[in-house]
């Protein structure tokens, strides 16, 4: 499962929170806040987003800052955010395959003791 939270907050406090179904959604959002910043000379909030990566057990989160009168280029973001996906993606991966890894020589030590006892009483 994957959701991507965008907080935006203004200098008053939090204006709102929208979660999207992928990076691409959120992005879009951002991208038409920046505009519509720009066109109003808004410049005085700031969007806070929140990749959430869940899968079984593991949740890791990575956030993102990203003030809207720093940066008018939109790509960054979404750039970096898929970048820090694939990242986080695959270190969730590492840590299921040391589990993996784990159990099978458990299952493997296991196995050895049982063998171990097993050859005296077949020769």
């Amino acid at each position: 499962m994957r959701k991507v939270k965008v907080i935006v907050n203004t200098l008053e406090g939090e204006a709102g929170r929208i979660a999207f179904k992928d990076v691409g959604c959120a992005n879009t959002f951002i991208m038409v806040m920046n505009k519509e910043a720009l066109k109003t000379n808004q410049l005085n909030f700031k969007i806070e987003v929140k990749l959430v990566l869940q899968e079984e057990d593991s949740q890791k989160i990575l956030e993102l800052f990203y003030k809207v009168n720093e940066n008018n280029d939109d790509s960054p973001i979404q750039d970096e955010l898929i970048r820090s996906y694939i990242q986080i993606k695959n270190e969730m991966q590492e840590e299921k395959d040391s589990q993996k890894i784990k159990e099978l020589e458990e299952l493997l030590k296991k196995y050895k003791s049982i063998i171990r006892e097993l050859i005296p009483n077949i020769l």
